[in-house]
C-alpha cells in the first residue's frame, strides 16, 4: 500500500467510516459562533479541503453522508472534485452542528461576557444534540451494512464530532486504537480526518483507528480553543 491508499478498506467484515471537519470560515477565525447560521468557506478552507482530495484521490467511496449547511457542502466540492457529481450523497440536517440559540452569530468573549460559562448552553442541548446524530449515524451503519458499504466518507462540524464520539466512547463503549485516549477526543482541526471501523457483523462493536489526522496540511495541526465543547 502507498501512504495514500492505506485506509481504502477492502474487508467485508469492516465499515470503515472517513470523518472530515469542515474547512476553514471567517467565523472561524474571527472566534464567532456559527451554529445553525450558514456561512461558507475562505479561501484557506477551500485549500485544506483541497489538499484532503489530494490525500484521497484514489478513494472511491460508496457512500458520502453531509450536513447540508454549505460550509460542509463546499468542503465535499473540493474533496471529491467531479467524483461528487456521481456520489451516492446524502445532504441531512442531523449531522448539523448544534443550534446555539440567541448566541449564534456572537463573538465567543462576547457571549462569554454577558452569559458566563453557561453561554456553552444555550439553545439545543447536548441530550438533543446526541439524540439526533444517534439517529442519524444509526441509520447510517444499517444501510451501510445491508448495502454492502466499505468505505463511507462523512462530512460535519467540529462541535458534532467533538460531542457525538466522546459519547460513542464514553456510553457506547467504541475502542480507541493503541496510544489514543479519551482526552485527546477535542475539537478537530479544519479538514481533519478521523477514521473510524465498525464491525458488520456486530454494528455495537467499532474503533476509533485514527483522530483528526492533519497530515495533508504538512503536520499536526490543533485547535487551541476548546471552550464550545
Amino acid at each position: 500500500m502507498t501512504a495514500d491508499t492505506e485506509w481504502i478498506n477492502t474487508t467485508d467484515d469492516i465499515i470503515r467510516i472517513f470523518v472530515v471537519r469542515h474547512g476553514q470560515t471567517e467565523w472561524n477565525i474571527t472566534r464567532r459562533m456559527q451554529g445553525h447560521h450558514d456561512i461558507p468557506l475562505n479561501e484557506t478552507g477551500k485549500k485544506q479541503a483541497a489538499l484532503l482530495g489530494k490525500e484521497l484521490k484514489d478513494y472511491n467511496f460508496d457512500f458520502v453522508i453531509t450536513s447540508d449547511l454549505t460550509r460542509c457542502l463546499q468542503t465535499l466540492g473540493n474533496v471529491l472534485g467531479k467524483k461528487l457529481e456521481d456520489a451516492n450523497l446524502k445532504k441531512t440536517k442531523n449531522f448539523r452542528e448544534r443550534y446555539m440559540g440567541d448566541v449564534e452569530g456572537m463573538y465567543i468573549d462576547d457571549a462569554r461576557k454577558k452569559y458566563g460559562a453557561s453561554f456553552r448552553d444555550r439553545g439545543e442541548t447536548k441530550e438533543e444534540l446526541i439524540s439526533r446524530l444517534s439517529k442519524e449515524w444509526n441509520n447510517l451503519l444499517e444501510e451501510s451494512k445491508e448495502k454492502d458499504y466499505k468505505n463511507v466518507l462523512m462530512c460535519a462540524h467540529g462541535g458534532v464530532i467533538t460531542n457525538f464520539f466522546r459519547y460513542l466512547v464514553a456510553e457506547k463503549h467504541y475502542k480507541l486504537t493503541p496510544g489514543l485516549k479519551y482526552e485527546d477526543i477535542k475539537v478537530p482541526y479544519n479538514t481533519s480526518l478521523t477514521i473510524v471501523d465498525v464491525n458488520r457483523n456486530d454494528l455495537t462493536d467499532a474503533t476509533i483507528r485514527v483522530w483528526a489526522s492533519t497530515k495533508h496540511l504538512g503536520g499536526v495541526k490543533s485547535v487551541a480553543d476548546q471552550q464550545l465543547v
